[in-house]
């Protein structure tokens, strides 16, 4: 898609490509201009050939692929446009531009002078693991997420809403989205001018398994890794620990692991998150820092929220402790141990819990010792 400026009033045009078409994107623009209500913008989808460009500038010569959100700073409104790929694929963002719809101020015409990237030369850059020609890529939806079925598979508007860091700058192009009629919103969706952004990681392998050939043929299985950073109790490490008060926890991140054949798929999903307790951590240091509980007398409804969320989504959850026996680690260990114990009566079996000392486990024998842990048990 492209990227035009008009004037009286100061207009941004995101306009479908002749590449976008031809692979069955369908010929509409989406188009931004400010409202006389300050921070307000009036957004508009119409057919291509309903828009006249023949007063606008080429913002970029570059291809643009979608746009992540609308946000209000200082009285500018400013459309954030991004890069993503193709429906069925996975893209890194490797670049974002903001453009502002009431000042001419940070106009920047300096890549409109820049050579052409072609479509070809960007979709093969934007995939992280291209597949093979023979075989289709599959279907990357969430399974615990999403509903199944033609209508859910491509719906932009179905997402959990945990994962996507741009939700605050894209919900107000949502409810735009919303506000369309059935088949306006397919078209949109299409088109895909709104970008979900994730912060996190995605591989698909392909690979044939190492066993007896299936009519005459290797089974070849797809192999896929999807990880995902939350966002709602997001900070760097040694700053942002522990639960808060609705019972999101940091460095929170669910990773699904996807083995797919042409008859069979299976998925095996895990999390991982900081002690869902309110405490800190001092200090920057990578051993030694002094753990400190805080408001402990509070903390169990918050606890109890952040296991009632985990149920909600996943089913019965058992936690795995990897805190050490070290004096910090024990006393977040057995606060851990004392709030699951007095969840019980609200879940009973629905909720478990192991320790496993992994730093002493590793210390002892190295990796290859956990590995051995795991399958003796």
């Amino acid at each position: 898609m492209h990227l035009y400026l008009g004037q009286n009033p100061r207009t941004l045009y995101l306009i479908t490509s002749a590449h976008e078409e031809k692979q069955g994107c369908p010929h509409r623009a989406l188009i931004f201009r400010a409202a006389e209500t300050a921070s307000q913008v009036v957004v508009e989808f119409l057919p291509g050939d309903e828009v006249s460009l023949s007063n606008a500038v080429r913002m970029t010569t570059r291809i643009v692929k979608g746009c992540l959100g609308l946000i209000s700073v200082e009285n500018g409104l400013i459309p954030p446009s991004g890069a993503l790929s193709m429906p069925e694929r996975v893209a890194r963002i490797h670049e974002v531009r903001f453009y502002c719809l009431t000042s001419s101020a940070w106009d920047d015409f300096s890549t409109s002078q820049e050579s052409l990237v072609t479509y070809e030369g960007v979709d093969v850059a934007m995939n992280r693991e291209p597949f093979p020609s023979t075989a289709s890529p599959p279907i990357l939806e969430h399974p615990l997420r999403l509903a199944r079925g033609p209508s859910a598979a491509h719906d932009v508007g179905v997402f959990d809403d945990r994962f996507i860091w741009n939700e605050y700058v894209v919900r107000s192009l949502l409810d735009f989205r919303e506000k369309l009629d059935l088949g306006e919103r397919q078209d949109l969706d299409r088109c895909q001018f709104i970008v979900l952004a994730i912060q996190g990681y995605v591989g698909v392998s392909t690979m044939a398994l190492p066993a007896p050939p299936v009519s005459g043929s290797p089974v070849v299985v797809t192999l896929s890794l999807i990880s995902r950073l939350g966002r709602k109790r997001a900070g760097t490490r040694f700053n942002t620990r522990g639960v808060d008060d609705d019972g999101n926890t940091a460095n929170f991140v669910e990773t699904e692991t996807i083995l797919s054949t042409d008859q069979h798929c299976m998925s095996y999903t895990q999390i991982r998150g900081s002690v869902p307790l309110f405490w800190e951590q001092q200090g920057i240091q990578t051993f030694g820092q002094r753990i400190q509980i805080t408001r402990p007398h509070a903390s169990q409804p918050a606890f109890e929220r952040h296991f009632a969320h985990l149920i909600e989504t996943y089913g019965a959850v058992h936690a795995i402790n990897l805190l050490g026996s070290k004096e910090n680690e024990a006393t977040l260990t057995a606060a851990y141990a004392s709030h699951l114990n007095r969840a019980r009566n609200l879940w009973g079996d629905q909720i478990g819990i192991t320790h496993y000392d992994f730093h002493y486990a590793v210390k002892m024998a190295g990796h290859d010792n956990v590995i051995r842990d795991i399958e003796y048990d």
